[in-house]
């Protein structure tokens, strides 16, 4: 671990670790086996944080070959800074962040876990840094922005009633290209994610994913 890039901090009442990724610093959850392989924890939104895993995944920690659980409150989210670029809170620099995190904390061998929009991080970074991770789980992701084709229609008929309106419009102010990602300030805003790296993904990276149904976590 590269000590000068980590340190130990209390956010909001919570000890864990502020880890340097370059231009800013992500606020890090650690659970688990401190000697057993790290494995990243991606949080969906954007706008959510590492609480949406609540404590389902701390049994991957536990016992003979238990993990070294990396829970990680993205770029501009959870109890992490707010003061970087808008341009920079992209899926493409968040999976660089995802490298960062681990080059940080010295994370020779390491896996990702995504979940929903931190799916389509772990996607990115298994296409941009490919062999760097010993597996990537990708939970209740899509690996193509064409999987969102036919959305607007499907809105029309969402279930229960009472929420159609209110996911239409939030569906469609990311159409417009902002969307709040901040429960506790609404300060921030992302861009509609594109995401179209299932075409790059050649056979070996194919193999290499491991699709995962039924994650713990209602991210969005």
């Amino acid at each position: 671990m590269a000590t000068d890039m980590v340190r130990r901090v209390e956010v909001e009442g919570e000890q864990g670790m502020a880890v340097d990724v370059g231009d800013t610093w992500l606020f890090v959850a650690e659970r688990g086996d401190p000697g057993g392989l790290p494995l990243f924890v991606l949080h969906g939104g954007p706008g959510d944080d590492h609480h949406e895993f609540a404590d389902y995944l701390d049994p991957l920690g536990v016992g003979a070959g238990g993990l070294r659980l990396l829970l990680v409150d993205q770029r501009a989210q959870g109890r992490g800074p707010r003061d970087t670029d808008p341009a920079t809170w992209t899926l493409e620099q968040m999976a660089r962040d995802v490298s960062a995190l681990a080059v940080s904390l010295g994370a020779q061998q390491y896996a990702v876990l995504g979940h929903s929009y931190g799916a389509m991080v772990a996607l990115q970074h298994l296409v941009d840094a490919p062999g760097a991770t010993v597996a990537t789980v990708v939970s209740h992701g899509v690996a193509s922005s064409g999987w969102f084709a036919g959305l607007d229609e499907a809105l029309t008929s969402f279930e229960p009633v009472d929420l159609r309106a209110q996911v239409a419009a939030s569906w469609a102010a990311e159409a417009g290209g902002v969307r709040p990602i901040d429960a506790r300030s609404g300060a921030v805003s992302f861009r509609r994610p594109t995401l179209s790296v299932d075409r790059r993904l050649s056979a070996p990276l194919r193999r290499h994913l491991v699709w995962a149904r039924g994650t713990a976590g209602n991210g969005t």
